[in-house]
């Protein structure tokens, strides 16, 4: 999350929680079965307050221009929970993190019937190799859990500490340790982890609080924050696949950067800090250049950001002030507003489908 650990958050939702009197948007989704609910559009993951489980799931669609929400609850009759984080889409399934209920969901793609859920300690991310290989990092624990869907069951892999953001690259899952909340261990770590043995075997250090890594061209890109507390400079590092040496990083110029969502497109860095979607050049001599592309008023904060290969664009949610119903921006390459979409409390996730 963009500037905000968990226990911070949950201060945050105390403090407003007697504020919060808003009422659901009016435009549900009562899908009465149909499969063809969900088709073309973007679903957004709306997290909610912490510790509320007013937290939901919307559906923007492309073809009528109208947004759903609620999906999951309408289509199941059940709450969702406290927070959902995360979702992720495999072929006609959709998997969704619940954190603060410790619960993994499985639901159809098209009418979000649940398929099957999991109880998990704080899921967070999610990567999807295949049905019997879905891996879910976890906020609280140091462990990869692994979901088998085909057999409705998982295990767990030991990482040494917990986990964010966590991809697969050549065989090998590299996951960021951002958080030492609960473990009390250095959280300035991307941990290295053979899924053939189910066994961590090595590490590389970073910046403090990883935050997004990305994989181009043979390396990987990892974007750290410096820390909640500014502990360091923000810095992108550019790391070898083949030693997992460090061949370059560039730092960011200010102590109060806390950059987020680094998302790299042709030669060029794109990534969330100081309420803006900023992007950064790097010249012949290694000079890292930082630019403003889109920016928001001061009643808006910029929370996720993701590309869309598809739609060739950039999403980005705003939760404004997290106690009102939030936006979805539809941003094009040159930083240009296309489409704004009402969600509902602190929309995170973006999912095109």
């Amino acid at each position: 999350m963009k500037k905000l650990n968990l226990f911070i958050f949950l201060i945050f939702a105390l403090i407003f929680i007697s504020c919060n009197n808003d009422e659901p948007n009016e435009t549900t989704a009562d899908n009465n079965n149909d499969n063809s609910l969900i088709k073309d559009g973007i679903l957004i993951v709306n997290e909610g307050l912490f510790g509320q489980g007013n937290g939901e799931i919307s559906y923007y669609d492309y073809a009528s221009q109208t947004v759903m929400h609620q999906i999951f609850y309408y289509s199941n009759k059940k709450l969702i929970g406290d927070t959902p984080y995360r979702l992720a889409i495999s072929n006609d399934a959709a998997v969704i993190t619940v954190n603060n209920s410790n619960k993994v969901y499985m639901v159809n793609l098209h009418n979000f019937l649940l398929l099957s859920e999991y109880d998990i300690p704080s899921p967070r991310e999610i990567f999807i190799r295949d049905l019997r290989h879905i891996y879910i990092s976890s906020l609280s624990e140091p462990y990869l859990y692994v979901i088998n869907a085909i057999d409705k069951n998982f295990s767990k892999i030991y990482c040494d500490r917990p986990l964010e953001q966590i991809i697969e690259v050549n065989s090998k899952i590299y996951g960021l340790a951002w958080s030492s909340y609960y473990s009390g261990k250095a959280n300035k770590f991307v941990m290295v982890i053979d899924p053939a043995q189910n066994l961590l075997i090595d590490s590389i250090l970073v910046g403090i609080e990883p935050q997004t890594i990305v994989n181009k061209d043979n390396y990987l890109w990892v974007l750290t924050t410096g820390g909640y507390m500014h502990e360091e400079n923000a810095k992108i590092s550019k790391i070898s696949l083949n030693n997992y040496q460090i061949e370059h990083s560039w730092t960011f110029p200010n102590n109060n950067d806390y950059p987020s969502y680094l998302i790299i497109k042709n030669s060029k860095m794109y990534f969330l800090n100081n309420n803006a979607i900023q992007c950064a050049t790097i010249d012949d001599q290694n000079i890292l250049t930082i630019s403003t592309l889109f920016t928001v008023s001061s009643g808006s904060s910029l929370y996720y950001l993701m590309w869309d290969n598809d739609a060739n664009c950039f999403w980005v949610s705003d939760v404004k002030d997290y106690m009102h119903n939030g936006s979805v921006y539809k941003i094009s390459e040159s930083g240009q507003l296309l489409l704004t979409v009402e969600a509902e409390l602190v929309p995170g996730m973006i999912c095109p489908i």
